[in-house]
Parts: structure tokens; sequence; C-alpha cells
């Protein structure tokens, strides 16, 4: 092994306390980075997993008649099936009514609002039911319901529903157009609830609008203001509606009154039968393998939509797309949320952790200014000596980033994941390995760090090797802007003039702890804007289903944030005290007690992350307004006043914890050091 390389391996001993400072720096940045860069993409694989297993359709196509497609049925089917032979149809009865309930003690509602399937319930080829609770429907008198949620009316097994027969209306005409009341009337549905499922049209709790106005009228579904309070799923095996009953009844009448000599016109007005139609188709073109958000199914939905407009060009009947889902939309749009906060954090995050990183270097670097020296005098190459440094640098990041990255994309995506499940129906969590943003973070990181740190060494190799073989001189004392204040001045206790001196006295140090603490003070207000405005809106019905997500999110920016800020606080305060163990072993030659020696340098500390904090506060606001308007989610005015307060409490608590950390550092300081000078 050569000298060179024993120095290396030396540099690293030496600085072993740097070394892992900084590498937990890195990795508790680019946890939170790659973490939240994989979360979007991990979510949306297990969300899209129970939506593939459910067979979800592309297309719904919905007819406009009350007599549903009749005719047109094969039509639409032949058509499709020409064009696309593997494509999945099903079909059945399915309806939004506004229906009288008979003494329900349930809801305590004279009416509702329900969504009515009418239809084969467990060999559906589209849109499958999972059922979640209970069983299916065995006989005319029970139905499964949709999974209730803060909007649905709570049913519980073996409830019953009781509710005007949705055919009465149909009687009712009848018998207005006979001009007699020999129809007699339905008897009211009464169904024993036995079940939940759950269908992938509804893959979120929230509110279903109704579908009672005519599509094409309606540009966009959150225009409907009236939704749905209960999704009934009867099963079309069993004669609920007693259709049977009804139109045996209608074929004696119609004999009776052909009989009695009735004109043809008002025998015309009785129909041959009534049933439920099929007014509702489900098409899927996806096949299992394309991801519902894939660019290939955006393709597929693309190059269907013609053909599934032009089949409709002559039916009186409208279509649905996926993407008009409220369950998909609101994930898509909840997605899109997630997107741009993975981006503008990470952002900021890697900034405040650049800046103390690059001032560690630059310390370590004129800290080894006498070995630098030794270098020179020895006729090293310059390169050589720069790649020391970058090899320092280039360890520690890739150390960091591998094991923040690693940490991040299993660690986020399993703690926000249960609260994707509150709100969406999901399947098992499934880890993304889209590992791009962290390791393109990682990359910027590497290059500012280098880049600061050749400035750094550059500057260093200027010097003679004379000069760099001696350390530098303290810096000379200087008058404070507070001392031409004689006024004030001589009202400061002496330990606190020696403070404010102290401060003033290393401006470089002073401006980039109150910068590096102003930045975690940002993100720990970002933190606190995102819980306010999470627990502002969780009630909102246009945000409430993203507002449980950003709640876990906006704690873990807090938790991390303040883990960050502690890592920062305890790095500069521990290179404050190495840079000045000549000056404290003095104080503790002169009498000072160890306690004394650390308020003399907390007391520097305290005041400055106090600025830091104080300063980061506005920083923090303008953060959460740009967040806020790029997330279209809250707004500034949300925030709590007392957010305030308690980000600045929380930055000055790290502080003081940071320098209690520090206390054993400077009980074992050698007082023998006071004896060394420079000359």
């Amino acid at each position: 092994m050569t000298t060179y390389t024993k120095t290396i391996f030396r540099m690293f001993k030496q600085n072993k306390g740097r070394f892992a400072l900084i590498i937990s720096i890195i990795a508790l940045s680019l946890l939170l980075c790659s973490g939240l860069g994989v979360t979007h993409s991990a979510m949306e694989k297990s969300y899209n997993s129970v939506m593939q297993e459910q067979l979800v359709s592309d297309f719904l196509i919905k007819s406009e008649s009350e007599e549903g497609f009749g005719d047109d049925y094969e039509t639409i089917v032949s058509s499709i099936e020409e064009d696309d032979p593997i494509a999945c149809i099903d079909s059945y009865f399915n309806a939004d009514y506004t229906v009288e309930l008979i003494d329900d003690s349930v809801s305590g509602l004279s009416e509702m609002n329900a969504r009515i399937y009418y239809g084969d319930l467990q060999n559906r080829e589209v849109n499958s039911l999972e059922l979640l609770e209970g069983r299916f429907p065995k006989s005319a008198n029970e139905c499964v319901l949709d999974t209730p949620n803060g909007f649905l009316i709570p049913y519980e097994i073996g409830d019953t529903i009781t509710f005007t027969n949705l055919f009465s209306s149909a009687v009712d005409e009848i018998n207005e157009a006979i001009g007699t009341s020999l129809v007699d009337p339905l008897d009211d549905v009464s169904l024993t609830v036995v079940g939940f499922v759950q269908c992938p049209l509804y893959s979120t709790g929230e509110r279903e609008p109704m579908l009672t106005e005519d599509l094409a009228d309606v540009s966009d579904l959150t225009e409907i203001s009236e939704y749905i309070d209960a999704i009934i799923y009867i099963d079309s095996e069993y004669d609920v509606f007693s259709l049977a009953s009804l139109n045996e009844e209608l074929s004696a009448i119609k004999s009776l009154a052909s009989s009695m000599g009735l004109s043809e016109e008002i025998l015309s007005m009785i129909p041959e039968e009534i049933s439920a139609p099929i007014n509702e188709i489900a098409i899927r073109f996806n096949s299992d393998s394309c991801s519902l958000f894939s660019r290939e199914h955006k393709e597929l939905m693309n190059e269907k939509t013609p053909l599934i407009e032009g089949i409709l060009s002559d039916i009186n009947a409208q279509y649905l797309t996926l993407e008009d889902n409220v369950g998909y939309s609101y994930f898509t749009s909840f997605g899109n949320k997630m997107l741009i906060i993975s981006i503008l954090l990470p952002i900021f995050f890697i900034l405040v952790c650049s800046l103390v990183i690059s001032i560690t270097t630059s310390r370590m670097v004129n800290d080894e200014r006498g070995m630098i020296g030794c270098y020179t005098s020895l006729g090293i190459p310059r390169g050589k000596i720069i790649w020391k440094y970058f090899l320092f640098n280039l360890i520690v990041i890739l150390s960091g980033a591998v094991i923040g990255i690693v940490v991040g994309i299993f660690l986020v995506p399993a703690i926000v994941y249960p609260s994707y499940c509150s709100v969406f129906h999901m399947g098992a969590l499934m880890f993304s390995g889209n590992i791009w943003l962290g390791l393109l973070l990682s990359i910027a990181l590497l290059v500012i760090v280098l880049l600061i740190c050749y400035s750094v060494i550059n500057a260093n190799l200027k010097e003679s090797p004379a000069s760099l073989l001696l350390p530098k001189s303290p810096k000379a004392g200087q008058k404070i802007f507070l001392e031409k204040i004689p006024a004030l001045w001589k009202r400061i206790k002496f330990s606190m003039k020696s403070c404010f001196r102290n401060i003033f006295r290393y401006k470089k140090n002073m401006i980039l702890t109150i910068i590096s603490v102003m930045g975690s003070a940002a993100l720990i207000m970002v933190g606190f804007g995102l819980l306010d405005n999470s627990i502002a809106l969780v009630d909102d019905p246009l945000y409430g289903s993203v507002a449980g997500p950003i709640l876990i999110v906006s704690i873990f920016v807090l938790v991390l944030a303040g883990l960050l800020c502690l890592l920062i606080l305890f790095n500069l305060v521990n290179m404050n005290i190495s840079e000045r163990e000549r000056e404290l072993c003095t104080l503790k030659v002169l009498g000072y007690h160890d306690q004394e020696c650390l308020l003399y340098t907390s007391r520097e500390v305290l005041i400055l992350s106090a600025a830091g904090g104080i300063v980061g506060i506005p920083v923090g606001m303008l953060l959460v307004y740009i967040i806020c308007v790029w997330l279209d989610f809250g707004r500034l005015g949300n925030m709590n006043w007392y957010s305030y307060v308690l980000t600045f409490v929380y930055v000055f608590v790290i502080a003081f914890i940071a320098n209690l950390l520090l206390y054993p550092k400077i009980k074992k300081l050698d007082m023998n050091e006071s004896l060394k000078s420079v000359e």
C-alpha cells in the first residue's frame, strides 16, 4: 500500500464523525426524495392490480331510451366483436331512481336516490363484483349493496329496504291511457341486505352523481348536484319486481278488452310485456398486462373511442370512458398531486443538504491545509490531491444515496399506503423499482458538492507550501455595530457582549448557519401547512379524498425535516466547537466550568437558530403558497396562527437538543491545547 493510499485511509479514520454525519444527512434527504418519487408509481401498481383483477370496463354505453337498447343491442355487440373479437362485453339493467322509502328506520328518510343494478351478479365478464361480507342473494327478496362509506346510507346485513316498485309508474300510465283501473298496482319491493360487494366502478369513498339527466347536456359530471344514497345489486334470476304476474295480468286484460269490443287504439295502449330492459353495456378492450395508467392504455382508448362514437351515431345512447369514472379520476388527480409533491419537496431538501455538505467539506479541506502543503512540497500532482477529496465526497454521497434510496423506496410507500386504503379500494402493496428521481438527485448533489470541493481545494493550492504548512491564524476581533451605540452596549452583560462579538466575528459561519436553519424551518413550515390544509379540507367534497394521504405525507415531512434540522445543527455545532477548541480550552484554564463553556457556544447557536427560524417563516409561507397553487389543494389562509409559532418553537427546541448532545465533547476537551499558539 502506497503512502498516498495510506493517507486516504487515514483521512477517513480522522474524519469518521464527519463521515457518519454527512452519510446520515444524505440518507435522510434521499430517503424522502426517493420514497416520494416511487410512492406515486407504487400506489398506481396496487390500484391497477385490483382494478384489473375485477375486469374494470373501458367504456360504458348507456341507453337514453326507457325501452333500453332493444334491437340495437345486437347491432352494438356485433360491431364491437367484429372490430375486436377478444373484447369482453357484459350487459344489464341499471338506472338511478329517486324512490319512496317505506318506514326506513336506518336512514330516517322518506325517499332516497338509489342506483339499482338488475342482472347476473356472480358471473360478470366485465366489472366483476368482489364479495367483501355476507353472501349473494338466493331469493327474490334479497339484495347486496356496494360497500358503505361516509356518503352512502349505513345499512347493515339483515336490514330491510322497502321502496315503491320501479315499474309502478308504467302501470299507472297504462291505467291512465285506457281510462280504467283494470291493472292492479304493483306491490312495494322489500329487500333484505345479505351482503356487501366491491365493484371496480366504485373504487373510492367519494359521492357518486345521479345520472338521471341526459348525459349529452352534461359537460362535466361535477356539475351534477344530486348524489346517490345507496347502490343496490339485484339478481335477475329472481322476479324481484313481480313482472311475471304483471305480464300474465296484462295478457288477460288484453284478451278481456278484445272480447269487449274495445277499439284497436285502446288495445294498442296495453303493452304485450313489461320487463327490465338492457340499458347499459360494459365493454373491456384492455388486456390484463396493460396498466390503466400506461401510455399503451391511453393509445388503446384513443383508438377505440372513434369506434364507439361511430357505432352510437345512429343509436339513442351515450358513452362514458374510464376517465369519467369518479374513483379513477380522483385517483389520477391525487396521483398528479403526489407527483408534484415528490418534485417540489425534494428540490428544497437537496438544496439544504448540499449547503450543509459543502460547509462540512470546506471545513475539512481547511483543516487539512498542512497535509495539502506537504503534498505540494513533495511534488504530488494537483489532480492527485484534488482526487483524494473527490474520493471522500464520492464515497460519502454514494453510501448515503444507497442507504437513503433503498430505505426510501420501501419505507415511504409503506407509510402512505394505509391512508390510500382509507380512500381507495387498493390491491396488495406493490413496491416500485422506479428510482430515477433518487438517482437524479444523487447525481445533482454529487455535482454540486464536487464543484464546491474543487473551488475550495483550488483556492488552497494557490497558496505557497510554506503558508499551507501553518494553520490559519484566528480571525482578529473587530468592533461590531452594537458597540457603536453606547447607550445600548453598556447595558448588555459581559457574557452576551462576547457572544455577539463572536457571532459577528465569524460572519461566514453566521450566514451559513442562518441559511441552513432557514431551509430546515421552511421545510417544517411546509409540513405544518400541508397538515393544516388536510385537516381543514377533510370534509370538503372536492378534496376530501386526497386530504387523508396528504395528512400522512405532512406528518412524514415534519418528522424528516426535524431530523434533518437536528443533524444539520449538530454538524454545525460540532464544527464550531472543533474550530474553537483553543478558545474553549483557554476558558477552561481561566476557571470556566463545562456547563459554562457549553453555554458560551450554545448561546451563539441558539441566537443564530432563532434568527434562521424567523427568516424561515416567510420562506416557508412562500413554499406553502407555491405548493398549494401547484397542487390545487388548500391555501395559505388555512394555516392556523399557532403553526407559525410551532415552526419557530420546533426549530429552537431542536437547536437546544443539538447543543446538549455535544456537551460530552466539551467535557473531553484537552486544556493543553490552550498552550499551543500560532506564531
